[in-house]
């Protein structure tokens, strides 16, 4: 991938896959001594409730007891830094319980109540940084989907994220304030924030493309200016080949089935962790009726439109309102298709190495990808 982006002059900012990028930034703060020094408590006392069957029927004991969910533990993927966060929010969730039935001396032993036994600086750590991982977990589960538009909300939800999840607070300990620090610093430098030509960057000309974040509130007035500059620029090389292809369908109508967001019962938890992801970068305008005739008016119009809600789908809104804007209808179809992750793909060849195993080393290769179509479709 990278080296495909290398001999692509058109596209000469390259960010690689963002949920690879961000799992690395977030893995740099956990493997910080003091945060490592408590997730490996953490994953110690996980791992003696799962393979015990005595200390599991013990806590689910306790849980009853004292009128707690009875929710077993989780353990965590040295791949997926998702599940850490998981791991430690479940815990700390059952933090009573556990801690009474290692303290219990008819269920664990002396000798490895020493060894699990988790102290309070490390209980303290993982109560501040629960709250920051949170965002981050929800970030790193939305830059993964394939199910939406994901390049042009990049930008936004990672600047929102240095700005205010990862800023320091007067009451952080001394490992929230490393982990704040070393994974701000992961993320400005790994998605080039920055650089002098962020303006001009693929994910900011998706994004002002994007009816819901086109003012760029994220960004400097200067950096907001260059942006639009650019995105007029790209407008007038893109003239002539609208002109010569204007009779093409750039949307699906409106009308059709064009959304691709999850089931209406999900939808206000995922709407609910946009917002909190977007921050307050989000704000509406009003419409105007002004029909565009260059490029400069068809801009101007353009951003005198209302911001759609954070979970609409930019692509239904351009399927309703394209004809209103054959310039820039034509990039937005270019620009937000580009997919912002490889985790899609790589679950394809997950599933078709799950697929294709020793005991059914005999399958046609048609077979093959039939089992692996049925299966992602």
């Amino acid at each position: 991938m990278n080296l495909a982006m290398e001999i692509c002059e058109a596209l000469p900012h390259h960010i690689g896959c963002s949920g690879h990028t961000l799992h690395l930034a977030v893995k740099a703060g956990l493997d910080l001594p003091v945060v490592s020094k408590a997730v490996d408590a953490a994953r110690r006392v996980v791992s003696h409730f799962r393979h015990s069957s005595v200390a599991t029927r013990a806590l689910k004991a306790r849980q009853e007891q004292l009128s707690i969910r009875g929710r077993k533990l989780q353990s965590d993927c040295a791949t997926r830094w998702n599940s850490t966060f998981d791991m430690l929010d479940r815990l700390y969730e059952q933090r009573i319980p556990v801690q009474a039935v290692l303290a219990d001396e008819a269920v664990t032993n002396v000798q490895y109540r020493k060894t699990l036994a988790i102290k309070s600086s490390c209980w303290d750590l993982i109560e501040q940084l629960l709250p920051i991982l949170s965002p981050l977990a929800k970030a790193t589960t939305i830059m993964c989907g394939e199910l939406h538009v994901g390049l042009s909300f990049l930008y936004p939800v990672i600047i929102n994220l240095t700005e205010n999840t990862l800023r320091p607070s007067a009451g952080d300990l001394t490992g929230t304030q490393a982990f704040k620090e070393t994974v701000r610093k992961q993320l400005v430098t790994r998605f080039k924030l920055d650089s002098e030509t962020v303006a001009k960057s693929l994910p900011i000309s998706a994004c002002m493309l994007d009816p819901r974040f086109k003012r760029l509130l994220f960004l400097p007035e200067k950096a907001r200016e260059d942006a639009k500059a650019h995105l007029t620029d790209l407008l007038h090389d893109s003239e002539i080949t609208h002109s010569e292809t204007s009779g093409e369908q750039d949307f699906a109508d409106c009308s059709g089935t064009t959304n691709a967001l999850p089931s209406e019962h999900k939808k206000p938890r995922l709407e609910a962790d946009l917002e909190e992801l977007f921050g307050f970068h989000y704000k509406s305008r009003n419409p105007t009726t002004k029909q565009p005739t260059t490029s400069e008016d068809e801009i101007q119009d353009f951003f005198q439109m209302p911001d759609i809600p954070t979970l609409g789908n930019p692509l239904e809104w351009w399927a309703c309102n394209g004809h209103q804007f054959p310039r820039l209808s034509k990039l937005a179809k270019s620009y937000l298709a580009v997919p912002t992750t490889s985790t899609p793909s790589e679950r394809i060849f997950s599933l078709a190495g799950n697929t294709v195993t020793r005991q059914r080393s005999s399958l046609h290769p048609s077979h093959v990808d039939a089992l692996v179509f049925l299966n992602a479709n």
